[in-house]
């Protein structure tokens, strides 16, 4: 992630994954764009601005203005790890809907990173689908990584990879080892099955060591593979959290159909409402 995208409101918890990002980016000499996106009345949906006058738009986009420059501008002062070169941070505001702004950014400036803001949700996530936050989970054409309100920027040295220990997760793995590169951060690739782990046919056992085989060139230090056993994945997730030191938690976003996303529980899209610790959204399509 060279160039990454902040969506902002005029929340904290918007603020602090700025803060989060800035931080990454600096040891990562990535460069950031933050925005603002006026919406109209009614949400997303039909994008009619009925209702609200040129005058109104017009004094909604200076105070954004306004807002974008005081928190960007303490940023812009910093510089990148080991180097005398200022972090690259521009802003914008934008009328119209935070997703699709987004993916324009995404698929015209070649930016390959969203970091977004969470707030943690107890219960039922099913009441998140019209939220922001949600919409640049689902649909965003780039990984994207959710910031806790209350999580604090710590150099990365953990990341924790929620796997299947399948072949063709081998370009997830490797894009997590370039990242980790600039940390020299370990990656623990975590399996939660509902098998007993006293099953010796289990499958999972038979990839794990595939898999291990297919990265004997490195060192456990750098690449570990793991299983969790419980019997539910987000769950088998937070028990081994309790018990383990992790920076960031990966996972795999699968392209489903409408009609699959209401049927099928994705962790991907739960998993960052419930967390404390950052998530990184890998897309199936845009690694």
């Amino acid at each position: 992630m060279k160039k990454i995208l902040v969506p902002v409101d005029f929340s904290k918890t918007s603020q602090n994954a700025l803060a989060y990002a800035v931080e990454y980016a600096l040891e990562t000499k990535a460069k950031i764009h933050v925005f603002h996106v006026i919406q109209p009345l009614g949400g997303e949906v039909g994008y009619s601005f009925y209702g609200i006058g040129d005058r109104i738009i017009s004094e909604l986009e200076s105070e954004a203005q306004k807002y974008l420059q005081d928190i960007t501008s303490p940023h812009s002062k910093k510089k990148y790890k080991g180097t005398k070169k200022s972090l690259e941070i521009s802003w914008a505001v934008h009328t119209g809907a935070v997703v699709e702004e987004a993916n324009r950014y995404i698929t015209t400036e070649n930016y390959n990173g969203v970091f977004v803001g969470t707030k943690s949700q107890a219960g039922s996530s099913f009441w998140l689908w019209g939220s922001v936050t949600y919409q640049i989970i689902s649909s965003a054409k780039a990984p994207v990584v959710t910031i806790p309100s209350n999580a604090k920027y710590e150099s990365i040295k953990e990341i924790l990879y929620a796997s299947n220990f399948t072949p063709d997760e081998v370009d997830y793995i490797d894009y997590l080892r370039e990242i980790a590169s600039y940390f020299n951060a370990r990656i623990t690739c975590l399996h939660i099955d509902s098998l007993e782990p006293n099953t010796i046919a289990n499958q999972s056992w038979q990839q794990m060591e595939e898999m291990r085989d297919l990265y004997s060139f490195l060192p456990v230090s750098e690449l570990d593979f793991k299983i969790q056993f419980n019997e539910k994945v987000e769950s088998g997730i937070f028990d081994y959290l309790k018990k383990n030191k992790v920076d960031v938690i990966a996972v795999l976003q699968k392209e489903r159909s409408f009609i699959e996303q209401l049927f099928h529980h994705s962790v991907s899209r739960t998993l960052p409402f419930h967390s404390e610790i950052p998530v990184l959204i890998l897309k199936e399509k845009y690694v």
